[in-house]
């Protein structure tokens, strides 16, 4: 996925619904580990969970 996407994503200014239909929007090894960090600290995942809710 387009980096600057993701991190729109991330920080909320823009949502999953409004990304084009034509996107690629599989995530990177790195993009993958951000995100479970993201899901650690917004929602108190355990990095666990993080990691099978995001594989």
């Amino acid at each position: 996925m387009n980096q600057v996407l993701f991190e729109q994503l991330l920080e909320g200014n823009i949502e999953y619904e409004d990304v084009p239909e034509d996107t690629d929007i599989e995530l990177t090894n790195e993009q993958r580990h951000e995100m479970r960090l993201w899901l650690v600290e917004v929602y108190g995942f355990s990095y666990g969970a993080a990691k099978s809710y995001i594989d």
